[in-house]
C-alpha cells in the first residue's frame, strides 16, 4: 500500500460536496492576467471606504518536491488513478470565501464547465489546513492511500486548446500552487482576492468583511508605484530573468546597464509555448504571507 501526499497553495479553492459525485474538487482558477480595481471594504465605526488594488499574474504549476522542476498547468484534470477506497475525512478548516462574502455565487464555467488552470478531484482521505491565526498563510494537504506507488492521471479539461495528451505521474508526493512569479512586485495585501475567480461576477466590488492579509488601513495606490512594478514586470519576462537576457537588453539599448531582481539560470529552449516558458521565470521560495492563502467552500 502507497500514501500520496498533496500541498495546495496560494490561489487554490477546495469544493467540499459542491460538485455533484466529486467530495472534494480543488479549483485553480485562471489568474495569468494583470488586473486593477477598486473595491469596498468594512472600516471603522462600521463606515465603508474604498481600496484600490492592483494584482500581478499568478501561474499553476505542479512540482514532485517542493523546489523540484515545475510543470505549468492549463487546463489539466487530475486524479489519482490507484487510490484505495476511503472516506474523506475533513480536519481543521481554512478560510471561507462566505466568510468575506456571503451572498458569493459560483461560476458554472469556472467550477463545472472547464474554464481553470486545472481541477483536482479527490474521492477520499484525510484533508486538513495548516496555519493558525490572522498572520499566517493557510496551505490544504490531503493524504490519499494508495494501491502502491500514487499514480496521477492527468487529462485535458473541456474547451482546453492545447494539445494535452493523457499523462500518468508515480510520485508519493506533490505541490500544487498558484503562486506569483516575483513576490517583490505584488500588492500583497490583495492577493486573496483571485481566489474569488471561481465566482459567478469574479472579484467581488464590497465585501462584508477584510479578507486575509488586508490591512485596516490599506496603503495608497499611486502611479508612481504601479508605474515601477509593471515595468519590474516587463523587464523580468523582456529577460527571462537572466544575467544573459539582460546583458542582451543592455546591448539592443532597450535597458539601463544596472540589473536588478533575482538571477536565474539560463532558461531552457525546448519549452514549446510562450506560456510554458513563463513558468520557468517563478521564483522558488516564494515568500508567503497571509494573503496567500487556498480557500474553502463552504
Amino acid at each position: 500500500m502507497g500514501e500520496l501526499n498533496i500541498t495546495f497553495l496560494g490561489a487554490c479553492v477546495n469544493l467540499f460536496g459542491i460538485v455533484p459525485g466529486v467530495p472534494m474538487r480543488t479549483v485553480l482558477p485562471n489568474a495569468l492576467a494583470v488586473r486593477f480595481g477598486l473595491i469596498q471594504v468594512p472600516w471603522r465605526d462600521d463606515q465603508i471606504r474604498n481600496a484600490e488594488y492592483y494584482l500581478m499574474p499568478h501561474i499553476a504549476t505542479l512540482n514532485q518536491r517542493r523546489f523540484g522542476p515545475p510543470m505549468f498547468l492549463m487546463g489539466y484534470h487530475l486524479t489519482v488513478a490507484n487510490a484505495k477506497e476511503q472516506m474523506l475525512c475533513r480536519e481543521a478548516r481554512g478560510f471561507s470565501l462566505y466568510e468575506y462574502l456571503p451572498k458569493l455565487e459560483l461560476s458554472a464555467s469556472v467550477v463545472f464547465e472547464g474554464n481553470a488552470m486545472a481541477y483536482f478531484d479527490i474521492y477520499g482521505g484525510r484533508v486538513w489546513t495548516e496555519g493558525s491565526g490572522n498572520f499566517e498563510p493557510r496551505v490544504t494537504r490531503v493524504s490519499i492511500k494508495t494501491e502502491g506507488t500514487p499514480r496521477i492521471r492527468l487529462t485535458a479539461l473541456p474547451g482546453n486548446i492545447l494539445a494535452v495528451p493523457v499523462q500518468y505521474i508515480e510520485t508519493n508526493e506533490l505541490f500544487i500552487g498558484n503562486l506569483d512569479y516575483e513576490p517583490a512586485l505584488e500588492d500583497a495585501s490583495f492577493d486573496f482576492l483571485l481566489n474569488y475567480l471561481v465566482s459567478r461576477d469574479g472579484i467581488p466590488l464590497r465585501l462584508d468583511k477584510r479578507v486575509p492579509g488586508m490591512p485596516e488601513e490599506p496603503t495608497e495606490l499611486t502611479m508612481i508605484h504601479l508605474g515601477q512594478r509593471l515595468k519590474a514586470l516587463g523587464t523580468l519576462v523582456e529577460t527571462q530573468g537572466t544575467v544573459s537576457g539582460w546583458r542582451a537588453a543592455v546591448d539592443r539599448g532597450d535597458e539601463a546597464e544596472k540589473a536588478f531582481g533575482a538571477i536565474r539560470s539560463p532558461v531552457p529552449h525546448s519549452r514549446p509555448s510562450l506560456l510554458g516558458q513563463l513558468v520557468s521565470l517563478a521564483i522558488e521560495p516564494v515568500s508567503y504571507n497571509v494573503s496567500c492563502s487556498t480557500s474553502d467552500l463552504p
